[in-house]
Formats: structure tokens, sequence, C-alpha cells
């Protein structure tokens, strides 16, 4: 029986998301090598670390915003993540990056829900 698109997309599924676990894999991989290799063989591979880096700050200035203004819970609730002012874009983009090489049975869930998987492993909260 299939789920409802709410249910599915509740438990994180490709459902409904513009970025699949598979993709943003893809697009994290050509990050790390650009950084192993310091640079980019390909434009394209310059265009996919580009979108995989994006992606992952954009989920960090949110979850930096909300947590800041209490916009995402104003119950009080604790955020899932806490990067200390020390962790800079590339190290968590490339936290993000190899989580999703060594977890290749997650990337059946939608790319924002990896991302905060990712950055929760690296950086619990107290």
């Amino acid at each position: 029986m299939a789920l409802p698109i709410e249910a599915a997309v509740a438990e994180g599924s490709v459902i409904g998301v513009y970025t699949s676990g598979e993709a943003l894999t893809k697009d994290c991989r050509a990050f790390l090598r650009g950084r192993r290799d310091g640079g980019f063989s390909s434009a394209a591979d310059a265009q996919d670390a580009s979108v995989c880096y994006g992606f992952v700050v954009g989920i960090l200035d949110k979850t930096s915003v909300d947590a800041k203004t209490n916009i995402a819970s104003p119950g009080g609730i604790p955020p899932t993540f806490c990067r200390g002012d020390e962790v800079n874009a590339n190290d968590a983009v490339e936290v993000v990056a190899r989580y999703l090489d060594e977890t290749p049975e997650r990337r059946r869930f939608a790319g924002y829900v990896l991302v905060a998987e990712a950055l929760k492993r690296a950086y619990p909260c107290p």
C-alpha cells in the first residue's frame, strides 16, 4: 500500500522534494574530489560541487537563523545539531559528503533529511 504524499514527505522519502539523496551524493562526490585534488577536472564537476555546497550551506544558514530567532522552534524545541563558530562551511559540506558516501542505504531519503542526519552526527548538541 502506498503512503499518502504527506506521510511520505514526513518520513523524508524523495516524494515531493527537489533533491534526492542519490542526486545530492553525486554532487557532493564532486565536492570531495575537488577538495582532495585542489580543483576540478571539468566544468561539470565544478557545477556539481557548487550544487552540493549551496544545498548544504543553505540548510546551515536556515538552521542558524532559526536557532537565533527561535522561528522554527517557538516552543523551545532544541536544534538537531549544534555547529560551533569554529566550523566553516567547507568543513560542514565535507562532513555531509562523507556521510552520504558512508551510508548508501540512506540515499533513498530526501537530501535535506540526510544533511540534517550528517550534521547531527558530526555536531551533536550537549
